[in-house]
């Protein structure tokens, strides 16, 4: 299996807000894995069906789906977590890497370098890699915590994401959205230049500067109190999930803060 490390180097910095998730995979100086890179797909491969613990819930219209360039195999130990909880329509780990041997990963054409790429990503391609009704969008500081706070209701909206500080739901670092919705904003919203120095990022975009012309398309965002149930980063003790902090330095020319 050919593996280069391209957008991990000795100085990337790991924030990981929950117990169980150390950084992985861990470098060395100069870019050499600490473990092999064949251990740490064990890792992060899904039980077989005999060793599959019993799923608390099943989510056949739903694609669990990620995209993550700087620490995909961290982003699968997070979507085997997720798994382990709820038996998903697709999983799906976007990535630029080289890791065709893992069931989940799908790989891109082209690397992400930084947080406007993400967001023009999520934009314009994301609906190229859902084939089911809706999708859950998960990062290695957002997934699934509590299963007992899943309701059916959420499937009645398009876009289900953490209150953002602007009082708008919302985050899109855990969120639920439909099929539908991606194809409304990869046809209709304009993703201008998306210079580093001068972006927003594509939750605020979706949510914020195109939610009126969406809603009169005919999205729905669920509203604040039911997105509270869905996730909240503030109480992360009743909520479906959550989206936390993290930050990684991006190998490209200028470091981006990614959160």
């Amino acid at each position: 299996m050919a593996y280069t490390p391209k957008h991990i180097t000795d100085d990337t910095e790991y924030f990981f807000p929950a117990e169980g998730f150390p950084p992985l995979p861990a470098f060395q100086p100069g870019g050499t894995p600490v473990v092999p890179i064949h251990e740490q797909l064990k890792m992060a491969q899904p039980f077989d069906d005999a060793d599959k613990p019993q799923k608390t819930m099943t989510l056949p219209t739903v694609t669990l789906i990620g995209i993550d360039d700087i620490d995909p195999l961290g982003l699968l130990a997070v979507a085997k977590r997720c798994n382990d909880l709820c038996h998903f329509g697709e999983v799906k780990i976007l990535t630029s890497w080289e890791l065709a041997d893992h069931p989940w990963v799908v790989q891109i054409p082209d690397p992400i370098n930084s947080l406007a790429e993400y967001s023009e990503f999520c934009i314009k391609r994301l609906a190229d890699y859902v084939d089911t009704e809706y999708c859950l969008i998960v990062q290695r500081d957002g997934y699934i915590l509590n299963t007992d706070a899943w309701t059916d209701e959420f499937l009645y909206f398009d876009y289900v994401g953490a209150v953002l500080p602007t009082g708008l739901v919302g985050n899109g670092g855990f969120s639920l959205r439909s099929r539908q919705l991606l194809q409304l904003v990869r046809q209709h919203v304009l993703i201008g230049s998306f210079d580093p120095k001068d972006f927003n990022p594509e939750d605020q975009i979706i949510c914020g500067r195109y939610r009126r012309m969406l809603q009169r398309l005919g999205v729905r965002f669920a509203p604040p109190e039911l997105a509270r149930r869905f996730a909240d980063n503030t109480d992360q003790t009743a909520a479906f999930g959550f989206h936390g902090v993290i930050r990684a330095r991006m190998n490209s020319r200028k470091n981006h803060t990614l959160l």
